[in-house]
């Protein structure tokens, strides 16, 4: 704090973290108060709180992956729902299998499996997408640095889904 000016700073003890450092002050023009204080930690812990759902958004990036003969592969929303689309067309003209490409590699299967397994990976989609809400929410609720700073952000996923085609 500074007093010559009647300008006064509140700093919350630095944090390090990958290699940057993140701080969290204020200038008041009176000396502050408890309440002031109280008002920057608040602050502080929204940092810390809004850094962790960053965390959570990055593991949710890694669950996008499902496995087909050891090799990790996706099929976007937009794919997905493509497929699911097109594949009762097929059944309707007759056909009984259907060509999926994954990963460039063309898997010739019955209709239904086909269907089958883009639900599965549509609910699979679903569940890690309400994984990360839930945490994100866990999150806020959180009140102290070091509980965001503990925080697991991995619990709570399925299971990775796991296929072998031929």
């Amino acid at each position: 704090m500074r007093k010559g000016n009647q300008y006064y700073y509140l700093r919350i003890q630095p944090v390090e973290s990958e290699g940057m450092t993140t701080s969290v002050k204020a200038l008041y023009d009176h000396e502050p108060t408890a309440e002031d204080e109280t008002n920057l930690a608040a602050r502080w812990l929204h940092i810390c709180q809004m850094a962790r759902k960053g965390d959570v958004a990055e593991y949710y990036k890694t669950t996008h992956a499902f496995e087909v003969n050891g090799t990790d592969q996706w099929f976007a929303k937009d794919v997905r729902d493509g497929l699911l689309l097109s594949l009762p067309q097929e059944q309707a003209a007759g056909r009984v299998n259907t060509t999926l490409y994954i990963g460039g590699v063309g898997y010739v299967m019955p209709i239904t499996q086909a269907i089958a397994m883009l639900n599965e990976i549509t609910l699979y989609a679903v569940d890690c997408k309400l994984a990360a809400e839930a945490h994100k929410t866990a999150i806020d609720a959180l009140t102290t640095e070091d509980e965001v700073n503990a925080y697991d952000i991995t619990a709570g996923y399925p299971a990775k889904l796991t296929y072998t085609l031929s």
